[in-house]
């Protein structure tokens, strides 16, 4: 009995591309310097306004691997890793608010 071709009932899987490796290193640089921003808060705490440090810093990872899941789930096509470059200067832009903050 033939049934239907694979590829007629299912998307295919694309695989996941070399990039995955560099999103992931540059993603975990920048989570490291969000924690290490956390420590130094507490560290140095007679230099920042603590709740404002940790707060602005742990906003800012969480939109950092929101828009990092919303890439993987994208699967890494052109647009998306668009998107995300551009969040990531957007994060970047958004260090400048905080540092008036601090």
């Amino acid at each position: 009995m033939q049934g239907k071709p694979y590829a007629a009932g299912h998307a295919e899987k694309q695989p996941i591309p070399p990039c995955y490796a560099a999103v992931a290193a540059g993603v975990g640089m920048l989570l490291m310097n969000y924690v290490m921003a956390g420590v130094f808060a507490f560290k140095y705490s007679s230099y920042f306004n603590v709740p404002v440090m940790v707060g602005a810093h742990a906003l800012l990872a969480v939109v950092l691997l929101l828009r990092t899941t919303k890439l993987a789930a994208a699967g890494y096509t052109q647009a998306a890793v668009t998107s995300f470059y551009r969040w990531i200067w957007n994060l970047f832009y958004s260090e400048y608010l905080v540092y008036v903050l601090i």
